[in-house]
Formats: structure tokens, sequence, C-alpha cells
């Protein structure tokens, strides 16, 4: 025969019940009390809770973690992208077949680089071929000058020594001669030389560089 419950109204109370009723009776303890004491639910339900908490965290990570890699995939889809990997890999190949032909013609191009520009002909129409010719003789012509004047340019400096080393050769050719002093050693034989690197050398007049050639602009001058 199953016991009775003893919370049950319908049943006989019990020691326990008629304990609890003297207590209401006393006042010490509410009926309120009793009510809230007593609950319905089962006791494991907070652990179901618990549980259900649990799979919705596990669900939110997971969660996160495919938004992370839907950003990843978004941020690398120019590198991994099927597309774009087709034009690099056309790109590669074309670059991989220029260096092919490159090297298959390597002698060539060796050949050809080492050949000078002035053993090649020059592309120009027959109507202008006697400009060239008169443009070669103004070349070579200008050419000529320029040596010239960078020969007198960088005599300058030792114009003074070889104009006294000529006096003195001069005399003393002229005192074995007879002839007296040379011309060169004239004052207006000297002004003449002078004048003349003046006109090629414009900047040297009224100075001149006791120590090397004038190729320091920060060496001192002596006046004349």
């Amino acid at each position: 025969m199953a016991a009775a419950h003893p919370w049950d109204p319908a049943c006989e109370p019990s020691a326990a019940g008629l304990l609890l009723s003297h207590f209401v009776a006393s006042g010490m303890v509410t009926q309120e009390m009793l009510n809230i004491s007593k609950k319905s639910a089962p006791y494991f339900v907070n652990f179901s809770r618990l549980q259900q908490i649990s799979n919705i965290q596990a669900e939110i990570y997971q969660k996160n973690l495919e938004i992370e890699l839907l950003k990843l995939e978004k941020d690398t889809a120019d590198v991994v992208h099927p597309f774009f990997l087709a034009q690099k890999c056309h790109t590669l190949q074309s670059m991989n077949n220029h260096l092919e032909a490159v090297l298959k013609e390597k002698r060539s191009l060796r050949q050809r680089l080492l050949k000078t520009t002035c053993e090649e002909n020059l592309p120009i129409e027959a109507v202008y071929h006697r400009y060239m010719v008169h443009l070669l003789e103004l070349a070579v012509t200008f050419i000529e000058r320029l040596e010239n004047h960078l020969e007198t340019i960088r005599n300058i400096p030792h114009l003074d020594e070889n104009l006294r080393k000529m006096s003195h050769t001069e005399r003393e050719r002229g005192r074995d001669t007879g002839r007296g002093r040379s011309r060169f050693h004239a004052p207006g034989a000297r002004r003449g030389i002078q004048s003349r690197v003046f006109r090629i050398a414009p900047w040297a007049k009224g100075k001149r560089q006791t120590a090397a050639p004038p190729r320091d602009p920060q060496q001192k001058w002596i006046c004349w």
C-alpha cells in the first residue's frame, strides 16, 4: 500500500502538517511563506536552463567565427579569387615566353649591343645628303677649333713662364748670332699673345694663376 503524500490536502493530517498548522495558528509562520516554499517546478529546471545558455553561447561563438572567415575571404578576394588568379597566371606565362625568346636570341642581342652606333647606316633621305656633308665639315671644324681653344686655356696659367723661357731662349740665340734681343721679348709681342689669349678666354683678362691650372675656382689669383 502506497504511503500517503504529506502535502496532499485530501490525505489525513500528519505530524508535520499538524505542527505547521500550529505554527500558522500561533502566527510564527504565515500561509504565504508556506506557499512560497512549495514549488511545483522540478529541481533540475535550472540545470536545463544552464544547458540552454551554454548552447546559445556556443552557437554565438560559431557565428562569430563564420563572420571572421567571411571578412578574411572578402579582404583576400583579389588574391585567391579564380578570376584574378587566372589573370596573374596569364601574365606570368607571357613573361616566361618573353624570357625564353630573349634567351634564344642572346647571342644576336649581345652582338648588337657590342656593335657601335657609328657603324650603322643612318636612315637619311638622299635629298638631305648634301646637308649632312656640310654638317660633318662644320662638326670637324668645330672640334678642331675647340681643341685649339682648350689647349690655349690649359696654357694660360703657364703663360708667364713660357714667355720667360721664350725670351731667354731668344736672348741666348740672339747673343750667339749677334742679333741682340729677341723679338719675342718685345712688349708689343707680349701684348699680342695676351690679347689672343684674352679673346679666347675673356675671363682670364687682368688675372693670372701662380699655382695650378684654373680648374679649381677656389684658388687665388694675383693681378698683373
